[in-house]
C-alpha cells in the first residue's frame, strides 16, 4: 500500500509543477496548425506583420517577415538569406509565441517570445512603440551593435508568407 501512496504523491507533484505559470506570461498549449489553417478562417483580431532586413554573419542580410496571429498565439516567419554561396535561401517556420512583460533594460517592455520553453528555437523581439520590434539575444537583452536589429510593422493585407 505504501507504493501507491508514493505514486499518488509523485503524480500530484508532477501535475502541480507542470501547471505552474509565470503570471506575467501568456502561454497557449495547443497543437500548431499547418500553414493553410493558420491564416485562413475568421479571426476576431487582425494579423500583425513585421518585416525588415536583419544582419547575417555570412551573407548580405536576412530579409525577414514575421506574422503574429493573436487569436491563436501562433507566429509564422519567412527568412531569406541573401547572397549566400548558393544564392538566396528561404526558410519558413511556424510555432507558438508568448507575450512577456519586461527585459533587463526595460521592466515595462512587451516581449514577443517565439517558441517559449524550447531553448534551441526560442527567439525574442521587444516591442518598440507601435510600429516596430527589436530582436533580442537569447537572454532577452538588447543586442549591443551598430547593425539594424529592427523589424517594422507593415500592412497585413499583402502577406508574402502563406
Amino acid at each position: 500500500m505504501t507504493v501507491w501512496k508514493y505514486l499518488a504523491v509523485g503524480t500530484l507533484l508532477t501535475v502541480t509543477a507542470c501547471n505552474y505559470r509565470n503570471p506575467d506570461q501568456i502561454v497557449v498549449y495547443d497543437t500548431i496548425p499547418g500553414p493553410a489553417e493558420m491564416i485562413t478562417g475568421k479571426l476576431s483580431s487582425p494579423l500583425i506583420k513585421f518585416a525588415g532586413k536583419l544582419p547575417c554573419a555570412d551573407c548580405a542580410g536576412i530579409e525577414t517577415e514575421l506574422i503574429f496571429v493573436p487569436d491563436s498565439m501562433i507566429y509564422r516567419m519567412r527568412e531569406t538569406y541573401l547572397n549566400t554561396g548558393d544564392g538566396d535561401k528561404t526558410f519558413e517556420s511556424t510555432g507558438t509565441y508568448a507575450l512577456n512583460r519586461g527585459t533587463v533594460q526595460d521592466s515595462g517592455a512587451t516581449v514577443f517570445q517565439l517558441n517559449p520553453g524550447d531553448s534551441e528555437r526560442m527567439r525574442a523581439f521587444k516591442e518598440v512603440g507601435d510600429d516596430s520590434i527589436l530582436m533580442l539575444d537569447r537572454n532577452l537583452n538588447e543586442i549591443n551593435s551598430s547593425l539594424n536589429y529592427y523589424l517594422v510593422k507593415v500592412s497585413a493585407d499583402t502577406l508574402a508568407v502563406q
